[in-house]
């Protein structure tokens, strides 16, 4: 694996990770194989159909067994009312084999390129016509309407023959009773009437009935006392006649035969639906170790995937094979894996193909200032490479244990003790250590060691001071320093820090300008 190449990618890709990142040479390589896969293939279903003839299909439908075939037995269905029948009458789907002979005949094409829809195709020897049972041939058959039984018509059995029936409203007497509870008499022939007497009182008595002349019954207006209306099932004709059959003596009684639709003659053939099916498939083979990469990162890498190169072309008597060894060797696997065969229904007509090498370089690196160790990958090694880190190294957990930690760190610094003081100068001595790394515009691996072999963790800082610390590794430009920067809680310590730092610049093998001068001004600051 080269290492140097992993390197330069990162630190020109990503040069303020480069600067903070001390790279592991253990490194894990996978190679993901991308192949965009397109095929076509022909279906061919055999379906029988059987459907009434008349006048206007028998002469074509006895055609279609006098046609010259295009092909064996085989032949173009033209007759547009028998492609209508095709299309919309029901069908019996055929059974046979993927090798069935019959599924065989030319494609249909334009400049030797085969049309994506087909024409319908027929069996010649399927092609035969048959009486209808139900009817013996004569399209008419005894009419189906129950209480007809094919004499079209016959005696009302409401008023039996009579045209009249018992009227409902006097139940066949012609009279009915005068009055009802508030008006009449009520039947009794007698109403009350009010009279005054010569003493001025009123007394009742009763008197005849003025509706009914005293008779308590008057006439019925609906049959107008005949006792009889006209029957309502047959208009007073004393027969019913049929509304579904013929009257005429030669079809007395017949009706359509329903099965046939009055035709007396099936006709049966056998024909053949194709259609082109587009498809396509995506696959990714992998090669190498087990990366923490989620797959979603590559699948994104088919949306570059164009130009498709033809492999294989069959059509009729024409038949393309332009496959290199790799592209037949993986073709060969995704025939077998989407069971794809090029020579029996569903046969394949074409096939595509278009792939892509991505090779990926995970790594591990440990972050100088908090030396923790986190992964990242290196996605297209060899083309267009792009970084993609698992984790935020510098990201801060606010928890339980940071607020408590900050909590201690303000205590600590209001009785200034002499733990946050030892803290206090860790602070600085960082700090420092950052600002020369930095003072000739390059970090170099031995000052990251260096950094990172002194530093050691940051447990003992607060999320607000390793902030502080990761922004100062982010920054372009240097300030300068200020008393704050250097304000050790002992000169010894900071004499002891001046040596340290001069350990720093010399850990490049190099003692730079920018460096000395740095260290020089600090010495004369501390002073």
């Amino acid at each position: 694996m080269d290492t140097i190449k992993t390197k330069e990618i990162l630190k020109n890709l990503e040069t303020d990770f480069y600067n903070k990142a001390i790279l592991s040479n253990d490194v894990k390589k996978c190679d993901y194989l991308l192949i965009d896969f397109e095929y076509k293939t022909l279906e061919r279903v055999i379906h029988n159909i059987e459907f009434p003839i008349g006048e206007n299909l028998k002469s074509a439908f006895v055609n279609l067994k006098n046609n010259q075939s295009l092909a064996p037995n085989k032949n173009f269905i033209r007759d547009p009312l028998i492609l209508d029948k095709c299309e919309t009458a029901r069908t019996k789907e055929v059974n046979c084999s993927p090798k069935d002979i019959r599924l065989e005949f030319p494609l249909v094409t334009d400049n030797n390129v085969f049309l994506e829809k087909q024409n319908k195709y027929y069996l010649i020897d399927s092609v035969k016509t048959h009486i209808c049972k139900e009817c013996s041939g004569d399209g008419l058959v005894t009419c189906y309407e129950a209480t007809c039984h094919g004499n079209h018509t016959w005696e009302c059995d409401k008023c039996i023959g009579d045209g009249k029936v018992s009227c409902s409203d006097c139940k066949g007497e012609g009279w009915k009773r005068c009055g009802g509870l508030f008006s009449g008499c009520g039947g009794s022939g007698k109403v009350k009437k009010s009279v005054k007497l010569a003493s001025g009182k009123y007394s009742e008595k009763l008197i005849n009935c003025s509706s009914c002349s005293g008779k308590g019954k008057v006439k019925c207006t609906t049959c107008n006392v005949t006792g009889k209306v006209i029957c309502p099932k047959c208009d007073g004709k004393r027969t019913i006649t049929c509304n579904y059959c013929y009257d005429d003596r030669k079809r007395y009684g017949l009706t359509e035969c329903k099965n046939c639709g009055g035709k007396g003659e099936f006709g049966e053939l056998d024909f053949v639906q194709s259609k082109i099916n587009n498809h396509k498939h995506r696959k990714i083979i992998t090669n190498g170790n087990d990366l923490q990469l989620a797959i979603g990162n590559i699948e994104d890498y088919f949306n570059n995937i164009t130009n498709k190169k033809e492999l294989f072309y069959q059509h009729n008597t024409i038949v393309k094979n332009d496959y290199t060894d790799f592209e037949f060797k993986h073709c060969a696997i995704l025939e077998q894996e989407l069971d794809l065969d090029k020579n029996s229904f569903p046969k394949v007509l074409q096939e595509k193909i278009a792939y892509k090498l991505i090779t990926c370089i995970e790594f591990n690196y440990k972050h100088i200032l908090s030396n923790e160790v986190h992964s990242g990958v290196i996605i297209d090694y060899n083309g267009i490479p792009k970084i993609k880190f698992y984790s935020d190294p510098e990201a801060l957990k606010i928890d339980l244990k940071s607020i408590t930690k900050t909590t201690t760190s303000l205590i600590s610094k209001i009785f200034k003790t002499q733990k946050f003081k030892n803290k206090t100068d860790r602070l600085i001595e960082i700090k420092l250590m950052i600002h020369l790394a930095k003072a000739d515009g390059k970090i170099e691996e031995s000052e990251k060691l260096f950094l990172s072999d002194f530093i050691q963790n940051l447990n003992d800082f607060t999320n607000a001071e390793k902030k502080n610390l990761f922004e100062l590794m982010d920054t372009k430009t240097i300030s300068k320093l200020e008393e704050k920067d250097f304000k050790f809680s002992d000169k010894t310590i900071a004499k002891e820090m001046i040596n340290k730092l001069e350990e720093l610049a010399k850990a490049d093998g190099e003692f730079e300008p920018a460096e000395i001068a740095f260290i020089e001004n600090l010495r004369a600051l501390i002073k």
